[in-house]
């Protein structure tokens, strides 16, 4: 967790990459262009407005200070030299010359102030309008004629885009439009590129950025942050495991209250035999309109489960297992069955839910699954399974 005085205090900070962008502040070597990339929950967003915040704090140090005037307008979203652009729909927009404002309605307006101020507390949390799926034009149309302006108090100006890989769907216009603003930056910008899809940012943008990666928070960061929010430890030790290291997906967990208990004891019934009232409970919870973090959820559940299967069947130590209050039945269940059918499990858990992710029809991905599970793990015979082999 932070140590030092930052915007967030609760923030897990990547040690390795915030001492090398602390080491380019103090060399006055800010570069023009970054790209901050990696899984989601990582950090990345957070990160990025605490650079913001270092190179424009007033008290000019090798840390923000974050009690300065110019910390505070950072951390409450309100100054005017942070520029943040993310996708919008397309709302009233009808030319490439509209003010991207004309995108949002009174609703969405209200919605990302709310989420601005979620943000300024939890740098976890994502500032994301739903059912957005593009960086429109509009954004760096308008922003080329606000970061050609002299920036006030010779501050940087900071432009933070969330999703950059957006910049590039469903085609390169908005990409293109910033590619000649980084050709050719003003003095004293810093645009910071954010993104979990990083392959699918163009390379000839990449190729103008410095590239920081951040891996996935371990299990203890996820837990500590928890702890800093949810009261309850048992929860949070299930969540932090469960997450495997996005602390937004952890958070979403909890605040989705989900039935923990009831919803793994029919995970482990549906994958240890053919039960009929687990596979019917799982099923519907997977078909029945679920939204992405449901469905994130329920798929992980069978990861961790398979996990600590399998995990058991090399080691015969429960140390490691996170489900330890079902330890009795992996026992039985490891019984003349190899480590390698837990993997190929894994395996069709996993095919399945980026085929879910792909738009595939849900009530034949997920009953397929259930059945692949229960055939490789039920019969000695290597079987053409229909999704396991492909």
């Amino acid at each position: 967790m932070a140590t030092q005085e930052m915007i967030y205090k609760n923030l897990a900070v990547n040690e390795f990459i915030w001492k090398r962008l602390q080491k380019l502040k103090s060399k006055n070597r800010i570069p023009h262009a970054l790209l901050f990339h990696g899984p989601n929950g990582s950090g990345k967003e957070a990160h990025a407005i605490e650079l913001a915040a270092l190179i424009n704090c007033e008290k000019e140090s090798n840390q923000s200070c974050g009690n300065c005037s110019s910390c505070l307008r950072i951390k409450n979203f309100s100054d005017e030299n942070i520029h943040f652009i993310y996708p919008m729909p397309r709302g009233k927009i009808t030319s490439k010359k509209d003010d991207p404002i004309k995108a949002l309605s009174d609703s969405d307006l209200e919605y990302i102030k709310d989420l601005y101020k979620l943000k300024s507390k939890n740098p976890y949390k994502k500032i994301k309008l739903e059912n957005s799926r593009t960086i429109i034009i509009n954004s760096i149309t308008n922003l080329k004629r606000k970061v050609f302006l002299s920036s006030s108090a010779n501050f940087y100006k900071v432009i933070i885009i969330f999703e950059a890989d957006k910049l590039s769907f469903p085609n390169n216009e908005a990409a293109n439009s910033l590619l000649k603003i980084l050709e050719e930056p003003p003095e004293k910008t810093c645009f910071i590129l954010i993104s979990s899809s990083e392959n699918k940012v163009i390379d000839t943008i990449k190729s103008r950025c410095q590239s920081y990666y951040f891996s996935n928070l371990t299990k203890n960061e996820v837990k500590s942050n928890l702890e800093l929010f949810y009261d309850n430890k048992e929860e949070t030790n299930f969540v932090s495991a469960l997450s495997n290291g996005d602390m937004s997906f952890a958070q979403n967990i909890i605040d989705g209250k989900y039935d923990y208990k009831l919803d793994i004891q029919h995970t482990i019934r549906a994958i240890y035999k053919k039960d009929i009232e687990s596979w019917s409970y799982i099923y519907n919870k997977l078909t029945d309109r679920p939204n992405k973090n449901q469905l994130k959820y329920y798929f992980s559940l069978f990861r961790i489960a398979i996990r600590d299967i399998r995990i058991y069947s090399v080691t015969k130590n429960s140390d490691d297992i996170h489900l330890k209050d079902y330890i009795a039945i992996f026992k039985k269940f490891v019984e003349n069955r190899e480590s390698s059918m837990f993997d190929r499990c894994l395996d069709c858990v996993n095919i399945s839910a980026d085929m879910i992710s792909r738009n595939g029809y849900k009530p034949i991905v997920v009953w397929t699954m259930l059945l692949d599970i229960n055939s490789i793990l039920n019969y000695k015979e290597s079987g053409d399974y229909r999704y396991i082999n492909r």
